[in-house]
């Protein structure tokens, strides 16, 4: 039989073999139940808190256009209320990102002190001065000093 149906092009005698194959393990070692999908990965909470702090705002903001002067005054608070919320969160990740930011620099540090320096101070500046130097410190003395010294406030 499987000599019959081994005749003929490839592409058929492929799609036969595949399809015996999967017949004979379903038939020996059953179909395994399909497992429930995982758990979808959200926002983290913090991505959470802050995307409900903005609706909460929006919200607010419609109520407060559609609200009576008696119940303006009390909007009005919550959303100080809610944007002072949604400020902390971000100081807050800020730190913690100056902070993660530090560490790895201080690691970089630790790990070749010269080479952290080399790329802090930037390569050496080539080029060259198209001024005197009479030029320059005239310049410098105007731009970094104080004429106006002597004088009492």
């Amino acid at each position: 039989m499987i000599e019959n149906i081994l005749v003929g092009k490839a592409d058929n005698k492929r799609y036969t073999m595949s399809e015996i194959i999967y017949t004979f393990g379903k038939e020996r070692f059953g179909i395994e139940q399909g497992r429930e999908s995982k758990r979808k990965v959200g926002e983290n909470r913090r991505l959470q808190k802050n995307s409900k702090l903005r609706g909460d705002l929006r919200r607010l903001k419609a109520n407060y256009i559609c609200a009576e002067e008696s119940e303006k005054q009390t909007l009005t608070e919550l959303r100080d209320h809610t944007r002072k919320e949604i400020q902390k969160l971000r100081e807050a990740e800020n730190l913690r990102r100056k902070r993660h930011e530090r560490q790895r620099k201080r690691a970089h540090f630790t790990k070749n002190p010269f080479q952290f320096v080399k790329r802090l101070l930037g390569e050496k500046k080539t080029g060259e001065l198209h001024c005197t130097k009479k030029e320059a410190d005239k310049y410098i003395k105007e731009m970094h000093s104080d004429s106006n010294r002597h004088e009492e406030f």
